[in-house]
């Protein structure tokens, strides 16, 4: 019972965005309707504690406002798992991208070391005769 009520108002005003399936996956979607169910009723019950009562507001006015900062609530709820997954995405590309560099200062001094040996004099090979150099002097 406590959660077909718990669904029935995390479905009056706040849904999850269409596109947050496919993103995130169904069970994480699902972990985020009850989040935001619960969000939903915390607030709209922080709302209408809030809300002055002495003022002479009415009882409508009083039960709209609370309604309405718990559906505030719940939607902040997708709002704030989409600008999670924004960053989280943010965060993984900038990885990649490092990775690419060090990659590519890796291969740039692999490829000057080669050089450099490649430029080095060629040390003579065993069994070849090597080239006398007089001494100085003599």
């Amino acid at each position: 019972m406590a959660n077909g009520l718990l669904d029935y108002l995390s479905s009056f005003g706040a849904t999850p965005p269409e596109y947050m399936g496919s993103l995130l996956g169904e069970e994480a979607v699902d972990k985020l309707r009850g989040r935001a169910a619960t969000t939903g009723i915390a607030n709209a019950v922080l709302g209408y504690l809030a809300a002055p009562k002495n003022q002479n507001l009415g009882l409508g006015r009083i039960i709209g406002q609370s309604l309405q900062a718990g559906m505030t609530g719940a939607q902040g709820v997708y709002d704030t798992a989409a600008q999670d997954y924004m960053a989280q995405q943010k965060i993984a590309d900038l990885q990649r991208k490092q990775a690419q560099q060090a990659q590519m200062q890796q291969a740039a001094q692999q490829a000057a070391q080669q050089a450099a040996m490649q430029q080095a004099p060629q040390m003579p090979q065993q069994g070849q005769p090597q080239p006398v150099i007089p001494p100085q002097g003599a």
